[in-house]
């Protein structure tokens, strides 16, 4: 772990964290409100993280990731309609 920090810092990478993890959350939050499909969200992952010298996470940590960011926008987008509704 100790040699995979100094190999980041070394070429100006940042580690996946709580941090970068938040980032990239607020990055997919808008592509799937902006309705992008499941397997794009994937590669705009791995795109932001290129980007933005991001360790990349692993394919779990990604699905996961896009997993979340699907049950946070259903659950805005239900509390929405029950706000109209009322």
């Amino acid at each position: 772990a100790l040699h995979r920090k100094k190999i980041l810092a070394q070429l100006g990478w940042r580690s996946l964290d709580q941090t970068t993890q938040a980032e990239i959350f607020e990055h997919l939050l808008w592509h799937v409100k902006n309705q992008h499909a499941p397997k794009q969200l994937f590669f705009i992952v791995v795109d932001y993280c290129w980007q933005h010298k991001i360790e990349l996470p692993s394919y779990n940590q990604i699905a996961l990731l896009i997993t979340h960011v699907y049950n946070e926008n259903e659950s805005v987008i239900v509390t929405q309609l029950k706000t109209l509704l009322n």
